[in-house]
């Protein structure tokens, strides 16, 4: 019974042991995954910050170069305005003049003409020029507003995860505290537990040890106590032998004495049983052979006798009998 206790009381201190290097492992695996977490959140934190910081210079630079490019187009559309207006005033000029012209040409003004018409074409395709550039930088303008929206939605999105991760973070930490607690709480409960442990373990074995002892003494006292009754057990056995001798020496004079006293008894009983026989037909001889019921009643009477004789005559023999065995088997013993 001690042992089977020692034994549990070992199972579940290695039991407990065992629950507690489970639970430190588990702490440590989530501490690891929690570390991980802080790492893959800063490290994609500092992306986006890096991702936002290159689309704000990209959105910067291309304003700039957008604003640029407006202010040229301003520029051009108001020397092409101005260019058209000193060609409106030339064109005045030359048709309130060919009113006076004769005959000769003016050639010089044909030259200015022709000049102010081609800086006019210059300044004209300059402008297709700058309003197709325009046109692919509103374009690409366009195609980076879209970028800009979806990387607005992609940041958004990501700040949302931040944000779901800090909260991860912060529960994690949390539950990392908590399971500091518990596990604190858990070792505190756990060494008191081994302690108690330990101190029925040396209650038992004390216990054991005084069992033990006692076993020993009670050994020691059976041996005693065996050798003391093998003695006694052989002063009986010689005891018995001595009075079985003169019990069975008693036995065989009181069955000598039996026997005589039984054959006297046997041979007194006899006699009785022939003095009674012979009243009996003494009586017959008396009876008149003419009256047959004092017959038949005589000789009723005679079988009686002589059946009460026999019975008694039997009863006798079986006495003797069953002596005369009771001397053989105490003979034989």
């Amino acid at each position: 019974m001690q042992q089977n206790s020692i034994d549990v009381m070992e199972d579940t201190v290695a039991f407990l042991r065992d629950k507690v290097t489970a639970i430190d492992n588990a702490g440590a695996d989530l501490a690891k995954r929690v570390h991980s977490l802080d790492d893959a959140a800063a490290s994609t934190h500092a992306k986006l910050l890096q991702l936002r910081a290159t689309v704000d210079s990209r959105d910067s630079d291309y304003h700039s170069t957008f604003q640029g490019l407006a202010l040229g187009q301003q520029q051009l559309k108001g020397t092409l305005a101005d260019h058209q207006q000193a060609l409106a005033k030339h064109q005045d000029v030359t048709a309130n003049s060919a009113n006076i012209k004769e005959t000769r040409p003016n050639y010089f003004e044909s030259g200015a003409v022709a000049e102010l018409q081609w800086k006019t074409g210059d300044v004209t395709s300059r402008v297709d020029t700058h309003d197709r550039r325009l046109d692919v930088v509103d374009a690409d303008v366009a195609g980076i507003s879209t970028r800009q929206q979806d990387a607005a939605h992609v940041v958004a999105s990501l700040d949302t995860r931040l944000d779901m991760l800090a909260n991860q973070h912060v529960k994690a930490q949390n539950l990392h505290l908590k399971l500091d607690a518990a596990v604190s709480g858990m070792d505190k409960e756990l060494r008191r537990r081994l302690d108690d442990a330990e101190k029925a373990f040396d209650g038992l074995n004390l216990d054991c040890a005084t069992f033990r002892r006692q076993v020993g003494e009670a050994q020691w006292a059976q041996g005693e106590t065996n050798k003391m009754v093998e003695v006694e057990c052989k002063e009986l056995a010689r005891s018995v032998h001595a009075v079985h001798g003169e019990t069975i020496a008693a036995i065989s004079n009181r069955l000598s004495d039996l026997r005589s006293t039984s054959t006297a008894q046997f041979e007194r009983h006899t006699q009785i049983n022939l003095q009674e026989l012979k009243k009996m037909l003494d009586g017959l001889q008396h009876v008149e052979l003419n009256d047959s019921e004092a017959v038949d009643k005589q000789l009723n009477a005679l079988a009686l006798s002589i059946a009460q004789i026999d019975l008694k005559q039997e009863h006798f023999r079986h006495k003797v009998m069953i002596l005369v065995l009771i001397h053989e088997i105490h003979r034989l013993d």
